[in-house]
Order: C-alpha cells, then sequence, then structure tokens
C-alpha cells in the first residue's frame, strides 16, 4: 500500500488518471467478509514454579479477564527475556513471542496483591495470539481488538517510567485529590479554574506530568486504541521504590508500583476523574470545546484517525485496522491485498470510513480539491452534527452515520425514510395548560422532568384543538408516547426509544425558548399521509420553498457466539435534505442535520442514493 497520507488530498486524486469514486469502488472490492471467522480469546494464569522457572498455562476466562497493554519493545535493563517464566503453546498455535520478564513480573505481582482479581487470568497480545506473520489467527485478532480491550474485567497499562522523588509523589497526590485548583463561574457565568496551590507547587506538578507523559506508554498507535476502547476501566501503574511513604499509601498497596489513586471516603466521581487523568492528558470531552444544547459538532472519526496517526506505528498500514476497532466500523479493508495491489492509503482510509456510513458534506466547496491531507480532508468534509442534548454529545456523534451502505458508480446507496415537511407551528399558537392540571397527569416516576411534559403536553393539546384531519394522528402518537413510553425512561442502548426520548426533550426545549416547529408526513409520491414527526427549526424558509428531511436508524446488530466479527453498532441520521424523485431510487443530496420527533416504522423505509460529493471531484 502507498502511504501518502502527508500528501495533500488533492495531489492523492492526481495519483491516477481514473476518477476518485472508481478508485474508491476498486479498493471496496478488495475488502474482505469476516464471516465465519472467530477469535481464540486464550488467557494466561500463573501455575506454581517448576524447576525454577515460573509455569504460566492457558486456560479459557469464565469470570473476567485483565488486557495488558504495554509497548513491545521496552528500554534497557527492561527489554530482556532469560527464560525465568516458561509456558506450553498451545496446539493450534505457530507461534508465540514471549513477553520481557519485566512486564510478566509486574502483571503477576498485580494480580497477587489485588484480592479481587487473584483467581483472574490475563491476556496479552505475545502469549495469546499466534504471532506468525500472515497466519489467519493474527489477521483477526488486528480486526477484532475492539472486543478483547473493550470487554476486559480491567486493562491493566504498564509504563516503565519511574517516580521515586517524594516531591514528585506528593505532588502527585494533590493533583488527584483536586487539591491544586478551585472552580467557580465568573461574571459572564462561564466556568473558570483558580490555583489553591502556589505557583512553586503548580510548576513541580507540571514536571511531574511532563514525566509520566514521556514514557513510551503514550507514543505508540495500538496502545492508543487499547486506552481508547478500555476508558475508565484502564488502570496504570508506574513505578516507584515507595520507601518513603511509610504505612500510608494512596497508591495502592502494590510494592514498587504506583496504582489507581486510593483515599478513605473518596466517592464513585473523584474515582472516575483520577482515572480519566490517568488515562493521558486527553480526553475527549475535556479537550475539545464545552458542548451545549443547539451547537454544531465535528464527527469524532476524523478526530479519532488524526489523533492515531499522531503516535508512533511502524506499518502504517494497521491505521485501518486499530481505527476500525476504536470507531466501531463493521466494515474491513483487506490491508493484505491492498499493500500487494499498491493502493492510495488514504483513498483506502475515506473508503472506510464512506462504506461505514460517515456523512460526507454536499455542498460546494471553495476549491475541487481540499490542500490538507486526508486527515485535514475529512474534518473539513464530514457533515457538522447538532446533538440534540448536551448529555453525551460526542457519543451521539459516533452514532450519526447512514445504515445499510453499499457504493456503486451512482453514488453511495443507503435506506430510510422521506419526510415532507410541513405545517410550521410558533410558540405564539400554543395555550398553555394550567401547572396543576399538568402535574395531575405527570408521573414522578416519569423520565421528562415536568417543564418538558408540560411543553410537550401543550403541544398534544394544540394539535388537538386544530385535529379534523392532519393533526389527529400525531395528537394521539405523541400522548401516546407521554403515557406509556416517557414515563418508563430508557436503557442507554442507542435504541429507537432512548433516540425518541433524547429527540422529545430537544422538541420540549424547542417550544420552552421559542424556536419554531415543523410537522413532517412520511413523502408518497401517489398521494397524501398524516402528519407523524415534528422537527425543530433552528433557520427560516423562503416562502414557498419545499423542504424535505431523511431519517434512519437501526439498532446495534447483536454479536453472535463464535462469529464475533459480524458486528454492527447503532447509527442514526436526520438530515434535511434536498429530494430529486424522478429518478429511481430516488437522490437525496443532504444539506445540513436536523433535530425532530419522528413516529414511524421501518416499513416506510425506502432506499435511496446520496450521489458521490463535488469534494471528490465528482
Amino acid at each position: 500500500m502507498w502511504n501518502d497520507i502527508d500528501l495533500a488530498f488533492r495531489d492523492v486524486c492526481a495519483q491516477s488518471n481514473k476518477s476518485v469514486y472508481l478508485r474508491i469502488l476498486d479498493i471496496q472490492r478488495k475488502g474482505h467478509s469476516p464471516a465465519g471467522k472467530t477469535l481464540k480469546r486464550r488467557c494466561v494464569e500463573k501455575r506454581h514454579d517448576v524447576d525454577a522457572a515460573i509455569e504460566l498455562c492457558y486456560v479459557q476466562s469464565e469470570k473476567g479477564y485483565i488486557a495488558v497493554s504495554c509497548p513491545w519493545q521496552l528500554p534497557p535493563p527492561d527489554n530482556i527475556v532469560t527464560g525465568k517464566y516458561h509456558i506450553e503453546r498451545d496446539r493450534d498455535m505457530e507461534q508465540i513471542n514471549h513477553p520481557q520478564d519485566a512486564v510478566l513480573d509486574r502483571v503477576t505481582k498485580f494480580v497477587q496483591h489485588d484480592k479481587e482479581l487473584k483467581a483472574m487470568p490475563f491476556w496479552i497480545d505475545k502469549l495469546c495470539i499466534d504471532q506468525l506473520e500472515g497466519s489467519d489467527e493474527k489477521e483477526i485478532a488486528i480486526q477484532s481488538m475492539y472486543l478483547i480491550y473493550k470487554h476486559s474485567t480491567l486493562s491493566l497499562g504498564l509504563l516503565f517510567v519511574r517516580i521515586d522523588s517524594k516531591e514528585h509523589i506528593d505532588r502527585l497526590y494533590d493533583l488527584m485529590s483536586s487539591d491544586c485548583v478551585t472552580e467557580r463561574q465568573n461574571d459572564q457565568g462561564k466556568i473558570e479554574y483558580c490555583l489553591k496551590i502556589s505557583r512553586e507547587k503548580a510548576k513541580e506538578v507540571l514536571d511531574v506530568l511532563n514525566l509520566i507523559i514521556k514514557d513510551m506508554w503514550w507514543e505508540r498507535a495500538w496502545i492508543f486504541q487499547e486506552a481508547y476502547l478500555s476508558g475508565v476501566r484502564m488502570r496504570l501503574l508506574i513505578r516507584s521504590s515507595q520507601s518513603h511513604l511509610g504505612e500510608f499509601t494512596p497508591f495502592g498497596n502494590i510494592p514498587g508500583e504506583l496504582e489507581r489513586f486510593k483515599r478513605p471516603g473518596i466517592s464513585e466521581e473523584e474515582k472516575s476523574l483520577c482515572e480519566d487523568i490517568l488515562n493521558k492528558a486527553g480526553k475527549y470531552s475535556i479537550l475539545l470545546p464545552r458542548i451545549t444544547a443547539g451547537r454544531t459538532l465535528k464527527a469524532m472519526t476524523p478526530i479519532i484517525f488524526e489523533d492515531i496517526r499522531q503516535r508512533n506505528i511502524l506499518c502504517t498500514s494497521d491505521i485501518l485496522a486499530i481505527a476500525a476497532n476504536c470507531c466501531d466500523y463493521s466494515e474491513r479493508l483487506n490491508t493484505k491485498k491492498l499493500q500487494e495491489e499498491e493502493e492510495s492509503l488514504s483513498l483506502a482510509i475515506l473508503t472506510m470510513c464512506i462504506q461505514n456510513g460517515e456523512i460526507l458534506r454536499h455542498d460546494s466547496t471553495a476549491k475541487r480539491y481540499f490542500d490538507g491531507n486526508i486527515f485535514e480532508f475529512l474534518k473539513h468534509n464530514t457533515l457538522d452534527i447538532e446533538p440534540p442534548l448536551e448529555e453525551k454529545g460526542l457519543t451521539f456523534t459516533k452514532h450519526c452515520r447512514f445504515l445499510m451502505v453499499a457504493l456503486s458508480q451512482a453514488g453511495i446507496e443507503t435506506e430510510g425514510i422521506i419526510w415532507k415537511l410541513g405545517k410550521k407551528i410558533s410558540i405564539l399558537h400554543f395555550s398553555w395548560t394550567p401547572q396543576e392540571e399538568i402535574d395531575s397527569c405527570h408521573s414522578p416516576e416519569a423520565s421528562l422532568n415536568p417543564l418538558d411534559y408540560k411543553a410537550l403536553h401543550s403541544l398534544v393539546e394544540w394539535l388537538r384543538y386544530k385535529s379534523k384531519t392532519y393533526y389527529e394522528t400525531l395528537a394521539g402518537l405523541l400522548d401516546d408516547f407521554l403515557k406509556k413510553t416517557a414515563p418508563k425512561g430508557y436503557a442507554e442502548d442507542w435504541t429507537w426509544r432512548h433516540v425518541m426520548h433524547m429527540m422529545a426533550i430537544r422538541v420540549a426545549r424547542a417550544i420552552q425558548n421559542g424556536k419554531q416547529l415543523q410537522l413532517g408526513c412520511v413523502y408518497c409520491s401517489e398521494g397524501h399521509s398524516p402528519y407523524t414527526a415534528i422537527f425543530v427549526r433552528d433557520r427560516t424558509d423562503w416562502p414557498g420553498y419545499e423542504c424535505f428531511a431523511f431519517t434512519s436508524w437501526a439498532c446495534e446488530r447483536g454479536i453472535t457466539e463464535g462469529n464475533i466479527l459480524e458486528r454492527s453498532c447503532s447509527k442514526y441520521a436526520s438530515l434535511e435534505v434536498d429530494y430529486r424523485s424522478m429518478v429511481r431510487p430516488p437522490i437525496i443530496v443532504p444539506q445540513r442535520w436536523i433535530n425532530g420527533l419522528c413516529f414511524f416504522s421501518n416499513t416506510n423505509a425506502k432506499e435511496v442514493i446520496v450521489p458521490w460529493p463535488k469534494s471528490i471531484g465528482v
């Protein structure tokens, strides 16, 4: 595969006389179907010492496992294997690579000193994956790392930096016990942070953080993936003599290690904060701008790709597998085949994004091709998303993708529902129901707060007041939602009920904030259908402008036993579109994100084609 990820995208496109979309179709055809392939999830546990060697053996994980995360190459003198540990290779493995003694020493010591984990085996790639180059098992494992680290009981990151200075440990303790800064609101209502410690101590905190992040653990692309997938389950070990700590140790009780931060009475929220800090100085929800309802966000995928690229990676084509694992992609590319045929890595990245449903902008751009590289191209050309709520906004953007994508010369084929937007409703139309009447029918266990419930109930009343033909169906659906679905709440599983709950709150907040609503009906070219959707409009249309929306949704596809590569995350799209119905299948051109509460059956879904965007030269 040709490593062209540092080239401007315009130069990538100029590599061939063939149209970019035709090159994308060529790359897609070289993808592979993982159906029927399984990952052997071997784990390892320590047995009794035999003949002065420490015996390890393979076991099947029944009650969880620890996933180990560490660099393959270590700085001297730790980068040695003496034969101190012995393990019989599994019968269906061709080759294993023994981890360094220092790695196994620290892992086995960790398990020994944690009472909750003493009976738990560990997973480490060198021993648990057949390391024969080109083996099917190794290729499957590369494409399946999201399952190893996402579903581990905990992940253990081994740093090889040492913190032996009492001052450094004191400052680390200050930082993680929230003794360094205090939070307050300024005159404009914005959050500000002020130092609680002296500038000299603050400088010492920065020094110890700088020491920690210089460890090679933060530099590897595969480790970025492991940390990203593990989230708050990643626990870091940092070596230290601890000789000066005495009986009280806030960093665990493992000799020679600084572990997770502990102190009496610490809250779960504080524990989570401590884990976040040690998961490197980079949690997206902190680094990216604060999210407010109604604020558009870029898709998370380009950011993840860029972060992976900035880490050290020996084989650049591994970006495809690492990013696919992090982004929860079900459609993968056969990197071996692409390498043999010297395809463009930049276009392979773009292909994988498109075939997994990432939504590209279709508005005209100043230049035919973007001047930046593929990562900058993706950041510039992915559609802006407007999360319906402030909470979990970044998580929401991860699910904003087309579903059931197929690529053809005509464009990107997908499925969904076309809505024709009609009646516009202003807050001036509403007559608010008295509070006591709302409270009488509002369950105290309802997942909507009373004010949101009141706003939606007032909309039901207005629809019923107006209902002769067009509004009666929608009034009944919304009323039924408030009485049955909303009070039950939802599990955060990205089911359709979950999405409806978020959108219902967005509509309620729009009513409270005086924004315009617009009703929608499933588009039928042969006749009329009743209104069954409520969209929030944040813009003013020209008089007589005909508006259409497109929505699609699919829940996460389950993983069948033994077929773990067949998986797809929940996907959701809600777009205002330019709809062209004169051809079959009809064409939709995405214009912008639009939020709305929709009542429909997937039987109304139809196949549509999204044309190739101008940004790739079509």
